[in-house]
């Protein structure tokens, strides 16, 4: 007897372009418990060990000029479809089969402006390593005193 049916099954292709800090991806964040985010979401790349992982926050528009300070805000510019919250509280790191694709904005792949990537490496600082802040700024310092010496 043949089979009249076959199951077909749809295998997502693997993510292989190269992806650098600042890019945005849509990233499958399955499985989750109470307020982590799940399921699709974009996410901005914050470290890429170009062995099949990368470092990456979640972004939402949930999160959006909330006033929470671990969410940074990203604007339309930056090449999503609305203001959204990049959220720091869910860094997490990902194997690079969860990408799905990256955004593109104007022809090119969209990535954060520089002063946007500087107020999350801050934040980051800040909130997850305030004495390397602290000694970040005292050796600011230190250069400037003597460099005007």
């Amino acid at each position: 007897m043949k089979d009249t049916y076959k199951i077909k099954r749809r295998v997502p292709r693997r993510f292989t372009k190269n992806v650098s800090r600042g890019h945005i991806v849509q990233v499958e964040l399955f499985g989750h418990f109470n307020k982590e985010l799940t399921f699709l979401h974009p996410a901005v790349v914050l470290y890429d060990n170009n062995k099949g992982q990368l470092l990456v926050a979640p972004i939402s528009t949930s999160k959006y000029k909330d006033n929470d300070p671990l969410h940074v805000d990203v604007e339309p510019a930056d090449g999503l479809h609305h203001g959204s919250g990049v959220c720091l509280e869910s860094i997490r790191g990902v194997d690079k089969n969860r990408v799905l694709f990256q955004y593109n904005k104007d022809g090119k792949n969209a990535k954060l402006r520089t002063e946007v990537l500087n107020k999350i490496d801050l934040t980051i600082m800040e909130y997850f390593c305030p004495i390397h802040l602290i000694l970040l700024k005292n050796s600011r310092r230190h250069i400037i005193r003597n460099k005007s010496n």
